[in-house]
C-alpha cells in the first residue's frame, strides 16, 4: 500500500490555470453573496410596503389574507437555498489557493471536494424545480381537463 505524498505536483501552467479558476470563483462566489443581500433587503422593504399598504386601508383580498412577515420569510428562505453554493463555490476559490500556495495536495482534494458539493447541489436544485414544473403543467393540464379552469 503506497503512502500518498503530501506535496502538490503539478506542472506550473496547470497551477497557473488553478489559480485563475480560484480567482474567478471567488469573484463570482462574493458577487452572489452581495446579489443574496440585494434580494434579503428587497423582500424586507416588500414587506414592509405590504404592511404600509394595509394599514392604509388598501382593500384588497391578496393583501389581508397575506400577512408581511410570510413575505419577508419566504425571501429569506430562497437566499437561504441561494447562498449555499456561493458558500461551497467561496470554499472552493480559498481552498484551491491556499493548496497552491502551501503546494498541498490535501489542500486541493478539499477544494475540489467543495467544487464537487456546489455542482451536486445545484445539480438537485435543477432537477427539483424541472420536476415541480412537469407536476405543475400536469396539474394545471388534467385541471384544464375536468374543467377546473
Amino acid at each position: 500500500m503506497e503512502q500518498s505524498n503530501s506535496n502538490l505536483i503539478l506542472p506550473d501552467s496547470t497551477k497557473q490555470e488553478m489559480a485563475n479558476l480560484a480567482k474567478w470563483a471567488r469573484y463570482i462566489a462574493i458577487s452572489g453573496f452581495v446579489i443574496g443581500g440585494i434580494i434579503i433587503l428587497f423582500g424586507v422593504f416588500t414587506g414592509l410596503i405590504t404592511l404600509g399598504l394595509f394599514h392604509l386601508g388598501v382593500d384588497d383580498e391578496i393583501l389581508a389574507n397575506l400577512p408581511s412577515w410570510i413575505i419577508i420569510f419566504g425571501y429569506i428562505v430562497i437566499v437561504g437555498v441561494y447562498f449555499i453554493p456561493f458558500l461551497l463555490l467561496y470554499n472552493f476559490a480559498v481552498k484551491a489557493r491556499a493548496a497552491i500556495v502551501l503546494n498541498s495536495e490535501k489542500m486541493l482534494n478539499s477544494a475540489l471536494s467543495n467544487l464537487y458539493q456546489c455542482f451536486k447541489f445545484v445539480g438537485v436544485i435543477t432537477v427539483t424545480f424541472i420536476s415541480l414544473y412537469v407536476l405543475l403543467r400536469i396539474g394545471v393540464g388534467i385541471a384544464f381537463i375536468m374543467g377546473l379552469l
